[in-house]
């Protein structure tokens, strides 16, 4: 028997996860400084990283991401599987399943009998409304959780091309001139959607509690349109309202998941700045 203490010290280190690399590497680069790795996994509640100032105390900082986890759970299912080949097709299919209906497996094992029927029947396309659902064809699609389906040219045998269904038309809305919908909206779902980040700075007991909330693109995060396409922007308007944030935190960085991109950064002191991500790098998984 090894005489050796089991102290958090002595056992082995938690990896950061690649979004908290991704977070970490982002913040040291825009802000000049080294930011450490501090959940090691040797307590539960612990927040992710720490900012280390040279003249000051260090900042807390938790990672997070705004993202519809129906949406990335449906991708993952879909993305490696290669297109349908169906014998009994006469024509090639493109298919939008909605992420928002469960059991992605047995809606794309269904496909081919839909699409066979929709070719005999000679119906070339259906869309589905989720808030009025009509006809026939649109039922049957809906309780698939078909959001698009339609005839794409002929083929023998046919082939069905399945996608999530994140086009800028499930998700448009109001379109806005400066970045202050970003303002309004990250303080609300931090304080209504991540309880867990507030908590863990909170505890931290840090003078600075920054949030680092990641944000995937339209159609895979719950954020509003108006917030989510100006990350899609050529230039990236700051907001030019402050945000409204919980009082566990005191700074907040909003930062897409792609390589080079802009974000952007609350920091009481300065207002909003722009964040850019690094060109080349490996995005988070």
């Amino acid at each position: 028997m090894s005489g050796r203490l089991d102290t958090p010290a002595s056992r082995p280190r938690k990896p950061l996860r690649p979004d908290e690399e991704w977070a970490r590497g982002v913040i040291s680069r825009t802000l000049s400084l080294a930011v450490d790795q501090h959940d090691d996994g040797s307590r539960d509640g612990m927040h992710d990283l720490w900012i280390r100032y040279t003249h000051a105390p260090s900042a807390a900082v938790e990672v997070t991401a705004a993202a519809d986890e129906d949406s990335i759970k449906l991708q993952k299912l879909v993305t490696p599987r290669a297109p349908l080949i169906v014998d009994v097709l006469k024509s090639n299919w493109l298919v939008y399943l909605d992420p928002a209906v469960d059991g992605g497996k047995w809606r794309i094992n269904a496909l081919p009998r839909f699409a066979s029927e929709l070719e005999r029947a000679g119906q070339r396309r259906v869309d589905v409304e989720a808030d009025d659902v009509d006809g026939p064809w649109e039922t049957r699609a809906h309780e698939l959780g078909i959001a698009h389906a339609s005839q794409i040219g002929n083929a023998s045998p046919g082939t069905i091309y399945v996608m999530v269904d994140t086009r800028p038309g499930r998700s448009a809305g109001y379109v806005g001139d400066t970045g202050d919908p970003i303002a309004a909206w990250v303080g609300p779902f931090l304080r209504s959607e991540r309880p867990d980040v507030l908590a863990k700075l909170a505890d931290s007991q840090a003078r600075e509690r920054h949030a680092f909330v990641l944000m995937p693109g339209i159609g895979f995060t719950p954020a509003p349109f108006a917030v989510s396409e100006l990350f899609f922007r050529a230039s990236l308007p700051l907001p030019l309202t402050p945000p409204q944030l919980p009082e566990e935190l005191t700074h907040v960085w909003v930062v897409p998941m792609r390589d080079g991109s802009a974000g952007c950064y609350w920091d009481p002191a300065l207002g909003w700045s722009l964040v850019r991500t690094p060109s080349g790098s490996r995005e988070p998984s």
